[in-house]
């Protein structure tokens, strides 16, 4: 509960705020619109999204900045789309499949 309680508090000035607002622009970081925090047993994830799709990549550093607020743990950044092999792969899939969003073709994408 208080690792969860320390994610919130420090990325508190990201999502409390008016992504279009002049403190939003001031901000180290782009405003975050959504994020969720999970913890179970010995594992933790965090996700979040930009208020801004085209700053994304921008939050990897914040989320990394965490590591100085929650004692031993490793902390793993990086962008990902929610369609990714990388996101099949952590729910056990071992075969994926993708849409074309253009075409609306549906293709086997492959297997680990």
């Amino acid at each position: 509960m208080e690792m969860g309680q320390s994610v919130e508090d420090a990325l508190r000035k990201y999502w409390d705020t008016d992504p279009d607002s002049e403190e939003a622009r001031q901000l180290d970081y782009p405003a975050i619109r959504d994020f969720f925090y999970v913890a179970r047993r010995r594992q933790a994830f965090l996700s979040l999204r930009s208020a801004d799709p085209t700053r994304a990549d921008e939050l990897i550093p914040l989320v990394r900045s965490l590591q100085d607020k929650l004692p031993g743990t490793i902390i793993v950044a990086n962008q990902s789309s929610l369609f990714s092999r990388l996101f099949a792969r952590a729910y056990g899939r071992s075969e994926y499949r993708y849409r074309n969003l253009r075409t609306g073709a549906d293709t086997a994408g492959g297997a680990w």
